[in-house]
């Protein structure tokens, strides 16, 4: 589900090909590189064709979340659906100098009450490593709880699932 909306700190909307150099730059981020993985995005042009990939693909939907009063990026918001998976998934991520402000909080948690008030999910998940002891955190504190750990492309995964009302 794509939306337009603000929150205390932050506005969310749906990521444009014209943000392509913050993405990029998100991209090169350690914390990328470390827990979500090398995607192969080299430059802004890079950037570009993977966010219009992203978007011809209608069940994968990246917002940017951006300060309010500022306008600046600060990270990404996504839903997805995996194929893999029989519910859509809940990501983010943030430049370092934005991490433990509560924004990823802020927005995912708005995020997860227009869900629920949309009634068109009754449950998500949220999968990281199991190592992003940071993530697992922040997915506890949202409600999403423990199911399994399981290993793909040999990495260990924690799958972790909220119930929406």
């Amino acid at each position: 589900m794509h939306i337009h909306a603000h929150t205390e700190r932050l506005l969310i909307r749906p990521i444009a090909l014209q943000d392509n150099q913050f993405l990029h730059e998100l991209m090169q981020t350690k914390g990328w590189q470390t827990y979500i993985g090398d995607r192969g995005v080299r430059n802004a042009q890079d950037a570009e064709a993977y966010i219009g990939k992203i978007r011809r693909n209608q069940q994968f939907f990246y917002h940017l979340m951006l300060q309010k009063d500022t306008q600046t990026a600060v990270g990404v918001l996504t839903f997805l659906k995996r194929d893999a998976y029989e519910a859509y998934d809940l990501g983010f991520a943030l430049l370092p100098k934005y991490q433990g402000q509560g924004l990823a909080f802020e927005a995912s948690s708005h995020y997860l009450q227009l869900l629920a008030n949309a009634k068109q999910h009754g449950k998500v998940l949220a999968i990281t490593l199991v190592q992003n002891t940071a993530s697992i955190r922040l997915l506890e504190k949202l409600g999403f709880l423990w199911q399994q750990e399981q290993i793909e492309d040999s990495q260990r995964l924690a799958l972790y699932a909220r119930s929406l009302p």
